[in-house]
């Protein structure tokens, strides 16, 4: 069997300040992520997909393998039974509310019935 070459780690170690700088600016923009289920129809430029995708091609991995694959959909129909069939099994894996019930304060934030919450602006 052969292995690919190994590639050395190119290592690039920041001052303390920096480093903290940094983190707090890569803090501050993941802090803004939300779980979104309505989407606009504008359309990406492909280019723009394509880098995405070769970023998250970079995310560590077990024995560096890239176990995953991508596909990027332009057709609005197929997108449209993509969300109808994930929808569905997340009913199905995590019940009538859409959530599993180990987490009550997911259970909470979407409102399901019965933990005294209300839905968030944004969910469905």
């Amino acid at each position: 069997m052969t292995h690919p070459d190994f590639i050395p780690l190119d290592f690039i170690e920041y001052p303390p300040d920096e480093m903290q700088r940094r983190a707090e600016a890569f803090y501050a923009e993941l802090s803004r992520r939300r779980t979104v289920r309505e989407f606009s129809d504008r359309p990406v430029p492909r280019a723009l997909i394509e880098t995405c995708l070769l970023v998250a091609g970079t995310a560590p991995n077990g024995a560096n393998l890239q176990p995953w694959h991508f596909v990027a959909v332009a057709d609005l129909a197929i997108k449209r039974q993509i969300r109808e069939a994930a929808e569905a099994l997340r009913k199905h894996a995590f019940g009538r509310g859409g959530v599993h019930p180990g987490f009550p304060g997911a259970n909470r934030a979407y409102g399901v019935p019965g933990t005294g919450g209300t839905p968030a602006s944004g969910s469905s």
